[in-house]
């Protein structure tokens, strides 16, 4: 048995595999900030210039792309995809399977819910619930999925 490393972009896909392996690698890149706060669970990658800050949980299979800013005190759940130069305030709480979309950020204390999707440059200025794609400056539910 090898570990394996995930590079797979779509959530649900990422999720389905990791149910078939017992054994799976974090991979963070050397020029990624990760504080010694921070909980990073098996299976994430962090990938170049991201940023995360003190006392941040990722759960497993997550991906925190590039320049990506996740600060203190967020709670990321499993198999999410954090899109390049995103920044999430302090204290966000994202659900399972959700997507974040380039450049998107949020005000401090929102809740993304599960398998939510947040479109490219959107601002998230308050929760967005499960399972609902949402855009725009403020982002505003556009789609029930």
């Amino acid at each position: 048995n090898y570990p394996i490393a995930w590079g797979i972009g779509d959530n649900a896909t990422r999720a389905e595999l990791a149910k078939r392996v017992s054994e799976q690698v974090t991979l963070i890149h050397p020029r990624a900030i990760v504080s010694p706060g921070a909980t990073i669970a098996q299976g994430c990658v962090v990938m170049a210039g991201a940023i995360i800050n003190a006392d941040a949980m990722i759960a497993q299979g997550t991906i925190i792309n590039t320049g990506a800013i996740i600060e203190h005190d967020c709670s990321i759940g499993a198999f999410c995809h954090i899109a390049p130069n995103c920044s999430l305030a302090g204290g966000v709480e994202v659900g399972e399977l959700a997507f974040i979309g380039i450049a998107s950020c949020t005000i401090p204390q929102i809740t993304i819910g599960r398998e939510a999707i947040i479109g490219a440059g959107s601002v998230v200025v308050k929760d967005i619930p499960e399972r609902v794609i949402a855009y725009g400056n403020p982002a505003k539910i556009k789609h029930f999925l």
